[in-house]
């Protein structure tokens, strides 16, 4: 949604598919921009708008990832300038798994899936257990 001059609400974008959307990062000409990320079944759709014009687009881009590392929860972008002054943006994306992506033109550039457990329960004893008539020593 946008609010236009005339305090009018205008539909910039419908999302349909789960969705994170990033915070505002201010660009090297004083712009302000931000990124969407889309969802479906394996794939992942990131959008960077400015945030002046919301119909702009200064990226695209679509990368296959599995389902089994859940939903987006949060997404932080990063812009830089190429050598011909074109302009780009990563996005690491942190899944429902609690794993780390980091996204670059159309592909994942970087992961980190750590295996963390969380203890319930501990139980000490001294070893060797004897019973009577039994052990186990």
């Amino acid at each position: 949604m946008k609010l236009t001059g005339g305090n009018k609400i205008e539909l910039a974008e419908k999302i349909v598919d789960p969705a994170a959307v990033s915070d505002a990062l201010i660009l090297s000409d004083g712009q302000q921009t931000f990124a969407t990320l889309q969802q479906d079944e394996s794939t992942i759709h990131l959008t960077g708008k400015l945030v002046d014009d919301l119909r702009s687009r200064l990226l695209k881009d679509s990368i296959e990832m599995d389902l089994q590392r859940g939903l987006i929860q949060k997404v932080f972008i990063n812009y830089y300038v190429w050598t011909d002054r074109s302009d780009g943006l990563r996005a690491l994306v942190v899944m429902e798994d609690h794993s780390l992506h980091l996204l670059q033109q159309g592909d994942i550039v970087w992961s980190r899936e750590d295996g963390l457990a969380l203890i319930i329960d501990v139980t000490t004893s001294e070893l060797p257990l004897e019973k009577e008539c039994v052990s186990v020593a």
